[in-house]
Order: C-alpha cells, then structure tokens, then sequence
C-alpha cells in the first residue's frame, strides 16, 4: 500500500492510502456494473475508476487524486478528471495540467466475455 500526502495550506489533512496492489473482476452483467455498458460511463470500485472510453475499451485509475490525495477522481470527457480543484490526466495517467504534474496511477484491464479483470 502506498501513502500520498500532498502540498495543502490545511494542516488536518491526513495521508490516503491508495490501493497498492489491485486485483478484481467486475461482471458487467450486474446492475451495479451498469454504467460500464455506455461509452463515458464509470463506476468506482475499491478506490479504482473504472471507465469505458468513447473508442468502447475499458481503463482504470486511482480515485485518489495526486494533487491533495482526495477522492474525487472520475472520468469525463474520456479523460481522468479530479473534481476537487480540476485535475486532468490521460487515459495512461498523465497530468494535462499543473494540478495533475505528479500523474495518477493506472492499471491494466482485460475483458474476457462478461468479466473485466483489473490488476495492477
């Protein structure tokens, strides 16, 4: 598991574990998975954004956003984006802007009939 701290004027913010090592299947038949079946949907799942992109491939990313380790990650515009104060990282995790300079982490997926596997 990893801490991220960030660079913040307030003092009370506490480290954030990101997920270290991932490893899950989603079956996208679920309800719960539902989101996954349209191009830009997403759901968040153990701290991980998982996407389908407007190209219909799956990616996933850290919900924490490297900036002030928030979990306001999501995904729009088929880019990774913080809503906290407008981090924006590619697909691959990198920043687009100065919010987003430290990148986030991603991980691979693999879809095999109605299972997407994410893993680190």
């Amino acid at each position: 598991m990893t801490l991220l701290t960030a660079c913040s004027k307030s003092s009370d913010l506490s480290p954030i574990a990101t997920p270290g090592s991932v490893d899950f299947t989603l079956d996208l038949t679920t309800s719960a998975n539902a989101a996954l079946k349209n191009s830009g949907g997403y759901i968040i799942n153990s701290n991980v954004v998982v996407a389908r992109t407007s190209q219909g491939t799956y990616v996933a990313g850290s919900h924490i956003c490297t900036h002030e380790a928030r979990t306001k990650v999501v995904f729009l515009n088929n880019e990774f984006y913080c809503t906290e104060h407008g981090a924006r990282f590619t697909t691959a995790g990198v920043g687009l802007n100065s919010y987003a300079s430290a990148g986030l982490s991603v991980y691979k997926t693999e879809l095999s009939g109605n299972s997407l596997r994410i893993y680190s």
